[in-house]
């Protein structure tokens, strides 16, 4: 089995007990689902969520969209497989988001409940500048290897 395998294999995984209605009214509960997740599942979901969330539109996307409430879990899923460089990037996009050091539970809240966005507007064009280095971390960080061989000891 080759890592894309492997990762679609995890990410279906991951997905199959999702609920529609958890991205639209219930933040706890699609929070609770995926943080309880086997690791490979909760890794791959994290990864895989952000850097689509990212390529397709932004940091800026990724936490408007309600996915930045996993910001921190996705930053220590980063540094597990071996991507410091992405685990650094979001965790400088947290920061600049969550400069007003809000709880977890709070921030994740706010998030969901798209209360932070015109923070997020204020830091657009920082949030740029991180996007256009998460980018440049592709030849030096590749997601489907790292994520592939982390996979592999499951």
């Amino acid at each position: 089995m080759n890592n894309q395998e492997r990762i679609q294999i995890a990410f279906k995984s991951a997905v199959k007990g999702l609920k529609e209605e958890w991205f639209i009214s219930n933040s706890n509960e699609w929070y609770n689902y995926i943080i309880s997740l086997p690791v490979p599942e909760k890794l791959t979901y994290l990864i895989l969520i952000c850097n689509n969330e990212v390529y397709n539109g932004g940091f800026d996307q990724y936490f408007i969209n309600g996915y930045g409430q996993f910001a921190k879990e996705t930053i220590a899923a980063f540094e597990l497989i071996g991507a410091p460089l992405k685990a650094s990037l979001v965790k400088d996009v947290y920061e600049k988001i969550n400069s007003k050091n809000i709880d977890d539970k709070e921030f994740r809240s706010k998030i969901f409940n798209k209360e932070m966005i015109d923070v997020i507007d204020s830091v657009g064009d920082q949030l740029e500048v991180l996007d256009n280095l998460y980018y440049a971390t592709e030849n030096s960080e590749d997601l489907e290897q790292l994520l592939g061989i982390f996979l592999r000891k499951f």
